[in-house]
């Protein structure tokens, strides 16, 4: 795994910036256990790995219809299939 790639250091307003939402979305999707962001000082960063992640849920939640539950429910059954839909690469 590329090293760059699992660096933190893009904080919440930049990633809803380029994500086109609210940093409140990215909140409740880790209340939700969707994401789990490093903390620094009680701030939250992400790396280039999360939003590769963060764009798949956004993909999911609005081109395949999926709600959190039905999100959380196949990354327990089936993790491969979200990295399938999403064209990520496999760990």
């Amino acid at each position: 795994m590329d090293i760059e790639n699992q660096k933190a250091v893009y904080p919440i307003g930049i990633v809803a910036e380029l994500l086109g939402i609210h940093p409140r979305t990215l909140r409740i999707y880790e209340q939700e256990g969707l994401i789990k962001p490093d903390r620094r000082g009680g701030k939250r960063f992400y790396s280039n790995k999360d939003l590769q992640w963060l764009r798949c849920l956004r993909k999911l939640l609005t081109e395949e219809k999926l709600n959190i539950a039905g999100i959380k429910k196949l990354m327990s059954v089936a993790p491969a299939h979200i990295e399938e839909l999403c064209g990520m690469e496999q760990e």
